[in-house]
């Protein structure tokens, strides 16, 4: 969205710079060739310098601008090793959302459906069309993956702030990225004409810390004994993967720290139920570590043959 903004900026100056030789060429036509001050019209029919000066500099401006805009759209189109994944699907008229990263065996998948509120439901803060039962919450900092299909019928995930309009289409999988920098609210709606309930498909993403995140993700989540197993062997491959250079080389440096013992070995994940790590002194906050894993799905395998 940085990007966007930066490049409005830069080309609004071309815009103030054309539009006001444009209206100083009409105002100097209209003004200056006015029958009461040229009553005799003058026979001059070409101008081959000027015309050649209209037609070259035009061009010129439109390379200028094309280098950044093209940077700008390949930059876009990027994904980033993204550290989670998001899944969008398009209804009429509703979206429903899924986490994949965090599909545990035997437990539920992290998946819901967002409506709009009615009138009726909406409490003292919340803005009429805008508000959904079930908002989507996302980690600040955090290079997001957003996949997006639809259905049904064509819809739009479109939302201003982050700089994204994807439509979503019927059997087909569209693909962009996000990296949301600042904590907050922010609105959008589907943007493309879906039927008669278009104009009720709002959009609600709740950007968190990430400690913040990991609770709302660990209370959608529950854990039973099977997918308990795999923490300790899986997390342990990730610190030694993810630590091996040090808190400079680590991809969450705050990882690094918190997983660290006095000798500095990493520590070892205890219990994820709720009870007392197996070394509370040396493990870091467990359901931290587990929905640090869950964003890369390496629990799967249990940390073998994945690379980050």
């Amino acid at each position: 969205m940085e990007g966007i903004v930066n490049l409005h900026n830069d080309i609004m100056f071309f815009l103030v710079v054309i539009g006001g030789l444009t209206f100083w060429v009409l105002f100097r036509t209209c003004y200056g060739f006015d029958e009461t001050r040229n009553p005799t019209p003058s026979k001059t029919v070409h101008g081959t310098t000027i015309e050649i000066v209209w037609t070259i500099t035009p061009a010129l401006v439109l390379m200028i601008i094309a280098v950044p805009s093209f940077a700008l759209l390949y930059a876009m189109d990027e994904i980033i090793d993204p550290a989670m994944t998001l899944k969008v699907i398009g209804h009429q008229w509703y979206w429903s959302y899924e986490y994949s990263d965090y599909n545990l065996p035997g437990c539920e998948p992290l998946a819901f459906d967002s409506y709009m509120l009615a009138e009726d439901d909406l409490e003292a803060g919340n803005l009429r069309l805008l508000e959904v039962d079930n908002r989507v919450a996302l980690p600040v900092d955090t290079h997001v993956r957003l996949i997006i299909t639809a259905a049904d019928v064509l819809h739009c995930w479109a939302m201003p702030s982050f700089g994204v309009k994807m439509d979503a289409c019927p059997g087909r999988l569209n693909q962009t990225s996000i990296f949301v920098k600042r904590e907050g609210t922010y609105y959008g709606q589907c943007s493309e004409i879906c039927g008669v309930n278009h104009g009720f498909m709002p959009i609600v993403v709740d950007a968190l810390p990430l400690e913040e995140y990991v609770h709302w993700t660990s209370s959608k989540i529950e854990f039973d004994g099977a997918s308990l197993g795999l923490w300790p062997q899986t997390f342990n491959w990730y610190v030694q993967r993810r630590t091996a250079s040090g808190p400079g080389g680590a991809r969450f440096p705050s990882l690094w720290k918190r997983t660290q013992t006095p000798s500095g070995s990493p520590g070892v994940v205890g219990s994820l139920s709720g009870g007392s790590p197996a070394n509370p002194a040396a493990s870091p906050s467990p359901t931290r570590a587990a929905t640090k894993l869950h964003r890369r799905g390496w629990f799967q395998s249990g940390g073998q043959g994945l690379e980050p």
